[in-house]
């Protein structure tokens, strides 16, 4: 049940915003990054990828760059303003 509402959340907001990979591709990245309730913005489009940013909220307080392609999302790792990997 947890699973579903999680999803439904993360497809409520992208709304305005389709990931060509599919919805839920995007969704199970943000989970298994345990990334609850985000606030999602597409950040890049192109006819084959598009790049999303999800600000995960909570106590950590974590943003991710997720890219979708046209056969899955991955997650892209970014790096912090002393140049380390988050």
């Amino acid at each position: 049940m947890r699973r579903v509402l999680l999803i439904a959340g993360i497809l409520a907001g992208l709304v305005s915003t389709e990931a060509d990979a599919g919805d839920g591709a995007l969704a199970g990245i943000l989970a298994r990054n345990d990334c609850l309730g985000a606030k999602i913005t597409s950040i890049y489009r192109s006819d084959s990828t598009s790049v999303f940013q999800a600000n995960c909220g909570g106590t950590s307080h974590r943003i991710l760059a997720v890219e979708c392609g046209t056969a899955r999302c991955r997650l892209l790792h970014r790096s912090d303003e002393y140049g380390e990997a988050e």
